[in-house]
């Protein structure tokens, strides 16, 4: 069998190799470790007012995943908006346009940037837990588990309708979709999230089940021994012995 992470990739590899077995088999997430975090001491290590309401993006500093987005809609949205950006820098150039658009739009007191949280860390978690909302705004995403982290978290989700997100992201059930970089989708439905608390606590609610319940590492390894017991049904008795004598 071929294993792949996103659809993308599976769509390419079933059409490449026809007579192969292709298995989608998506990231997985340690729903516990996520489930509690300490939000609050997460604002206070980065000067980040208790009583804002944040918007975090957790993804690597790199024009693919788009916070620039964010930084264009930031201005339109309440006073009381702040946005976190977390995540290694891959993209140099692109982290000084945006360090440089901050500082020209007067943004700095609005704007949090943590770069190089390891993903084992409990900054992480905490991270999360210190958001209202997450918003992703990739331009392409091959999968998005940063999504799955989210839920986990319980925090509602945002996202670009690219890549893999909309093959398991459902629009409206556990989280919102926009098209791909579009600033007034994106705006409106950061906008709901914020201003519509039943929503939002509905979405996440709906988006930590899933999580649970489709991408644990429990339910992810069943999957992987399903492909594994497959293959070796496929193989046949008979070349598993030839093999093994």
């Amino acid at each position: 069998a071929i294993i792949c992470l996103g659809i993308e990739e599976e769509r390419r590899m079933a059409a490449s190799f026809p007579n192969t077995h292709v298995v989608r088999l998506p990231n997985g997430v340690d729903v516990e470790r996520f489930a509690s975090g300490d939000g609050r001491a997460f604002r206070a290590r980065h000067s980040i007012p208790q009583e804002a309401r944040v918007i975090a993006c957790v993804a690597r500093i790199d024009p693919q995943k788009n916070q620039m987005l964010l930084l264009d809609i930031l201005a339109s949205l309440p006073a009381d908006v702040h946005l976190l950006l977390v995540g290694h820098v891959t993209n140099e150039a692109y982290q000084a346009r945006l360090l440089t658009r901050v500082g020209r739009e007067n943004l700095a007191a609005r704007v949090t940037l943590v770069e190089g949280v390891d993903g084992l860390a409990q900054e992480l978690v905490d991270a999360y837990h210190a958001a209202d909302v997450f918003c992703l705004p990739s331009r392409h995403e091959p999968f998005g588990i940063a999504i799955l982290e989210a839920w986990a978290s319980v925090r509602p989700v945002v996202a670009a309708r690219v890549g893999g997100v909309p093959s398991f992201v459902d629009d409206g059930v556990n989280g919102l979709l926009f098209p791909d970089n579009d600033h007034q989708a994106a705006r409106e439905a950061l906008r709901q999230l914020l201003e519509d608390a039943s929503l939002a606590t509905r979405l996440a609610r709906e988006g930590r089940e899933k999580a649970c319940r489709e991408f644990s590492w429990s339910a992810i390894t069943k999957r992987l021994i399903g492909v594994y017991d497959a293959a070796i049904a496929r193989v046949g008795p008979a070349k598993r012995g030839s093999r093994n004598g």
